[in-house]
């Protein structure tokens, strides 16, 4: 409709009983019945639009903390090593998915969210047309052209850090400064807003 952008994705049954039986085998006891966020810290566009692993982190640690919410970290198997800096500098556990779920699973796992924060990302608008709550943190792309289509997505972005920005590099020559100064309270400050929105 004129005004209003809206993408939606079906969910594939097939797939729903595969992520169930995932995170099964995944999710730490004391995490199957609790909430579900994720997080996307990869990009495969480039190491530019990755906002720092030890701010996504504390960023996980928050939901465990304030919210009960139990982080598991997305991507390809490529940006498995993205995923696991996360898991290793939160103080509590999150479950590693980067390279276990198909884009099929990840939809069907989209149903279960409360929560997806994320870089400028492929799977960033997958949960946008899954209608999850989204939270994405941008840097040197232009977040105008490539913001998810979805009324409760909250961008941030520190206009004014890096002179260049957008400067749409895959790889900065500048300290990254354009992601470095997201600070990790403004995320946290716009999950909280997204999870008390309800």
């Amino acid at each position: 409709t004129e005004g209003k952008r809206e993408l939606v994705v079906p969910t594939p049954h097939e797939a729903v009983e595969t992520v169930a039986q995932t995170l099964a085998n995944s999710l730490p006891d004391e995490a199957r019945h609790s909430p579900l966020a994720a997080f996307s810290p990869g990009a495969t566009g480039g190491t530019a639009k990755r906002w720092l692993p030890e701010r996504f982190a504390a960023v996980a640690d928050h939901l465990q903390e304030k919210w009960g919410v139990h982080s598991v970290i997305l991507g390809s198997a490529a940006e498995r090593d993205v995923a696991e800096e996360v898991a290793r500098n939160a103080k509590h556990p999150v479950t590693i998915l980067a390279g276990k779920c198909s884009i099929r699973e990840t939809i069907a796992l989209c149903d279960r969210l409360s929560l997806f924060v994320c870089n400028d990302s492929g799977l960033m608008h997958l949960a946008a047309a899954k209608d999850v709550p989204l939270v994405a943190v941008f840097g040197p792309t232009e977040y105008v052209a490539t913001a998810p289509y979805h009324p409760r997505a909250i961008l941030i972005r520190e206009e004014g850090a890096c002179p260049e920005a957008p400067c749409m590099r895959k790889r900065c020559p500048n300290e990254h400064a354009c992601m470095s100064a997201v600070s990790t309270e403004t995320v946290i400050e716009a999950v909280d807003r997204q999870l008390q929105k309800g």
